[in-house]
């Protein structure tokens, strides 16, 4: 089954039962009928990021996971291909950059870590960029750069390999004055040209060319929600965010609301995920933006 060619299916990070799960955006309910694809942890640890990538013409799960925990899941056998117990304090953000390097940043000690999956021994690097943590990480194609997101900053880093392991270089740093900056994600039909932001007060965008941040985009006036943990959209415009509903821990909710375009402008609809506390939910795409 090839999930990359699906582009109307939906994955959550379910912190109560430990697991990955994927469904189809068209149900009214999320649940064993409309699931399509799940990954249990058999370590036990609470999901903080997962998205969907290709490694060697795989397609793969790379999750951040708590505990330091990070890895890398084949789709189709569900075989932990790559793991590590470094991946610093918290890890809230992993990516899979195209060359098999694996970022994964935490939101504890202001920890970036690399890991270069084509080392017979995979190397770590520890780099602490500035006061800020790291919530969230995104390759951008166009660029060949690393987008990181902490607090108040965006930062864009060159990450290369060089001798003696992996060389990162900050050619950037874009600032706003609310904190707290938590999911970032391509705004997938723009071209790559520009990315969802969130943070404690709203929901932003930046433009990857002006090098902007805004909050006038179409159907800001109620996709842009408060302590929203996680933003995205298909190539048809329709977003999905997640807000806390603290139903089972504070930073978690039994439902995802999708937003959907149209002549009238956006309405939205709430889908409950009955038993399955979300903390992240990811438009289920290998693509990192376009």
């Amino acid at each position: 089954m090839n999930h990359s060619k699906t582009r109307k299916w939906v994955a959550i990070a379910d912190q109560e039962t430990t697991s990955v799960r994927v469904y189809d955006l068209d149900a009214d309910t999320f649940d064993e009928g409309s699931e399509v694809w799940s990954f249990h942890a058999p370590w036990k640890n609470k999901f903080q990021d997962i998205r969907l990538r290709r490694l060697d013409g795989r397609e793969v799960l790379a999750a951040a996971c708590d505990a330091d925990y990070a890895c890398i899941v084949d789709i189709e056998t569900k075989e932990v291909l790559w793991s590590t117990h470094e991946g610093a304090s918290n890890p809230h953000s992993i990516e899979l950059l195209p060359d098999g390097i694996v970022a994964v940043g935490a939101t504890t000690g202001m920890e970036l870590h690399f890991f270069d999956l084509r080392s017979p021994e995979p190397s770590n690097m520890q780099a602490c960029l500035g006061p800020h943590d790291f919530h969230g990480l995104l390759y951008d194609p166009h660029l060949d750069r690393l987008w990181a997101w902490g607090d108040t900053d965006l930062q864009l880093l060159k990450v290369e390999r060089a001798e003696g392991g992996i060389r990162y270089t900050v050619e950037a740093v874009y600032t706003i004055e609310d904190r707290w900056g938590h999911d970032l994600q391509p705004v997938l039909g723009s071209g790559g040209k520009k990315l969802w932001l969130t943070n404690h007060r709203a929901v932003l965008q930046f433009d990857t060319d002006t090098r902007t941040f805004s909050e006038d985009y179409p159907g800001a006036e109620l996709i842009s929600r408060p302590d929203t943990k996680a933003i995205g959209n298909y190539s048809d415009g329709t977003v999905i965010s997640m807000v806390p509903d603290a139903g089972f821990l504070p930073w978690t909710s039994y439902a995802i609301r999708v937003f959907t375009p149209g002549e009238a402008g956006f309405t939205f609809r709430d889908i409950p995920i009955p038993g399955r506390a979300s903390y992240k939910c990811r438009v289920w795409t290998a693509e990192y933006g376009g």
